[in-house]
């Protein structure tokens, strides 16, 4: 219990993260690695185990050492808290207690995003066309439509074939309209715009583009950020969390160090 609840494996883990990831994020390059690191992001890994066969060795041995080193974390911040912190009553510890379990929270919303919900990021569709969901919901773009100037950036792009991976936000106001169904059963439909999301049945999609195919007929499609995160809610509580708890340590460390009456 001692040595998994020291400072030095504390710190070693979390600098080994950074460097864990940072090796990840050189990996993402590799062709025949991004998609494993993809699905990973998407949080739709472990779901589909049949994409560990088809993944490199390397990108395995990434996500088999991140997994590992977030969880020797997490049991660093557990046994720290049970082996110091409750045994030891004062006000100081109950923040730092509060601060490590907080955080001990964030990292396991974080672990449960790989089985929990999912994302689908930069889709492509065209009016009329389906993206089918991980969970059965199917999300429909029923239609896409740009200003005259926007629409005529857009066509311009898309004949000269400049248009990226990563499409650009042609410049003036435009919306796409969505509808989500399952198993026949409608869920929602409505109107999603750039920075205004449209949220049904737990499910949020975001607007962040649009695309032109060549041709006379002007077809106009949107690019779509599609979200289903149940844990949001609670991630988000146990990191404002985590930050009072740091912001209150701080201001009563500053208070102890300036001679103030804070006690322990």
């Amino acid at each position: 219990m001692k040595s998994l609840s020291s400072l030095r494996l504390a710190v070693a883990l979390m600098a080994s993260l950074v460097l864990w990831a940072a090796w990840g994020v050189q990996m993402a390059a590799s062709p025949s690695l991004a998609p494993l690191l993809r699905a990973l992001a998407e949080g739709h890994l472990l779901l589909h185990p049949s994409q560990w066969g088809q993944a490199p060795g390397l990108g395995l041995l990434w996500v088999a050492g991140l997994l590992g080193l977030s969880a020797l974390l997490a049991l660093n911040l557990l046994c720290c808290s049970l082996s110091k912190l409750v045994r030891n009553w004062s006000w100081r510890n109950v923040l730092l207690l509060g601060l490590n379990l907080a955080v001990l929270l964030v990292m396991l919303a974080h672990g449960a995003t790989l089985v929990v919900g999912y994302q689908r990021q930069h889709q492509r569709l065209l009016p009329g066309q389906n993206l089918s969901l991980p969970d059965g919901a199917v999300l429909k773009l029923t239609m896409a439509h740009l200003e005259p100037e926007a629409l005529a950036a857009c066509l311009r792009q898309a004949s000269a074939k400049q248009t990226s991976r990563r499409p650009r936000f042609p410049r003036g106001p435009g919306w796409a309209e969505v509808s989500l169904t399952r198993d026949g059963l409608d869920l929602g439909q409505g109107r999603v715009a750039f920075m205004q999301p449209w949220q049904a049945d737990g499910l949020r999609v975001n607007l962040v583009g649009y695309f032109c195919l060549p041709g006379s007929a002007h077809t106009l499609g949107a690019v779509l950020n599609v979200t289903r995160r149940p844990l949001a809610v609670p991630f988000f509580i146990a990191y404002a969390a985590a930050m009072g708890c740091w912001l209150l340590l701080l201001l009563w460390d500053l208070r102890r160090k300036r001679g103030g009456p804070a006690q322990d």
